[in-house]
C-alpha cells in the first residue's frame, strides 16, 4: 500500500480518539476514477477485521460499505463531523460495497515520525 499525500483546499480536522461504532455514519473522500472531489456515503461495518493484502497483515481495520473505488484509496474517511477517522485503504474488488479504512488512532501509532496537530 502506498499513501500519497497532495494539498487540498482547506483541511479537515482529526478526530482526537475515535470511538466508532457499528452503524456510524462515514464518508469515504477522494477523487474516485478521476471524478475530483467526490464523498460517498456509508457506515461502519464492522470493527477491529483483520486482513491479509500482498503478504502482509493488517489490523484493527474498519470495514465500511461507503464506496472506495480506484481513486478514492489513500482519502480520508470522515465522519458526520467532518473529522479524519481514517484512511481509505483496500477493497475487494469481486465484491460490491466493501471497503476498507485503517483508523486514524492506527495511523497516528504506525506514522510516529510525521506529526499530528
Amino acid at each position: 500500500m502506498s499513501v500519497s499525500v497532495r494539498p487540498r483546499a482547506g483541511r479537515a480536522p482529526h478526530a482526537a480518539r475515535v470511538s466508532l461504532t457499528r452503524f456510524a455514519p462515514t464518508g469515504a473522500d477522494g477523487s474516485p476514477l478521476g471524478l475530483e472531489n467526490s464523498v460517498t456515503a456509508g457506515i461502519i461495518s464492522a470493527k477491529n477485521r483483520r486482513l491479509q493484502v500482498a503478504k502482509r497483515m493488517y489490523e484493527d481495520i474498519f470495514q465500511t460499505d461507503a464506496a472506495i473505488n480506484p481513486g478514492n484509496s489513500g482519502g480520508p474517511l470522515i465522519n458526520l463531523n467532518g473529522e479524519v477517522v481514517g484512511l481509505n485503504a483496500f477493497i475487494i474488488q469481486s465484491s460490491q460495497c466493501l471497503g476498507f479504512a485503517i483508523g486514524i488512532d492506527a495511523l497516528k501509532e504506525r506514522l510516529g515520525q510525521f506529526v499530528f496537530t
